[in-house]
C-alpha cells in the first residue's frame, strides 16, 4: 500500500496477466476486511510499468 494509502500494488505474476486498466476489483485481507479498488497500470520514470489498486475506501466493509 502507498504512504498515502490511496493505492495498493499488485505483483502477483497470475493475477496481473488478468488484469486490465479501469477494470473495478474486491481486495481484501481473509478474516478482516475487503475493500472495492479501481485498477490501474503507472510507469515509475518510464523505465517499469507496475498495476495497482485505486482504493474506494467508501466500499470498505469488516469481515
Amino acid at each position: 500500500m502507498t504512504a498515502d494509502r490511496s493505492r495498493v500494488y499488485i505483483a502477483n505474476p497470475e493475477v496481473v496477466k488478468s488484469l486490465s486498466v479501469g477494470e473495478r476489483v474486491v481486495l481484501y485481507e481473509p478474516d478482516d476486511f475487503e475493500v472495492e479498488a479501481t485498477i490501474e497500470l503507472q510507469s515509475d520514470a518510464g523505465e517499469h510499468d507496475f498495476w495497482c489498486g485505486v482504493i474506494h475506501w467508501d466500499t470498505l466493509r469488516d469481515l
